[in-house]
């Protein structure tokens, strides 16, 4: 008995050491959101400096990120199709949007990084990506 009141005194103690309040939540989710936007625009860039030789790639590069962007939105659009969205998902809503939005930003992102990366050479798939051994070290 004893030892059970120590751990939900514990807990209590932690829950509102570590509690936040909605609004706070929100604008931490929307700070992280915003800064992987700003870091998928650095990938975006550092390719295009790369690939500065290869005009007809960036622009297809180009087309691909503004269809991303759409299927972002579209699928966000998706997930919550509420018009009032804080009548339907409650206070909740802009941290969960914003987490969700973040997390599609980060699978861009690691998408992208091919590019960046470049693959090993031998691979006959690589299509408009350069073999590492490409890049200046």
């Amino acid at each position: 008995m004893k030892r059970l009141l120590i751990m939900i005194f514990v807990l209590c103690v932690v829950s509102t050491t570590y509690s936040q309040t909605q609004s706070k939540l929100n604008e931490t989710a929307e700070k992280s959101s915003m800064k992987s936007d700003q870091e998928m625009e650095v990938v975006l860039k550092k390719i295009a400096f790369l690939y500065k030789d290869k005009k007809l790639f960036l622009e297809k590069l180009r087309v691909s990120q503004e269809c991303w962007l759409k299927f972002r939105k579209a699928q966000l659009d998706a997930l919550y199709p509420a018009k009032d969205k804080q009548a339907a998902y409650g206070s909740v809503f802009p941290t969960a949007y914003a987490s969700e939005k973040d997390a599609l930003n980060k699978l861009r992102i690691k998408q992208l990084m091919v590019w960046i990366n470049g693959i090993e050479e031998g691979n006959v798939g690589a299509g408009s990506v350069k073999f590492k051994s490409q890049f200046k070290k």
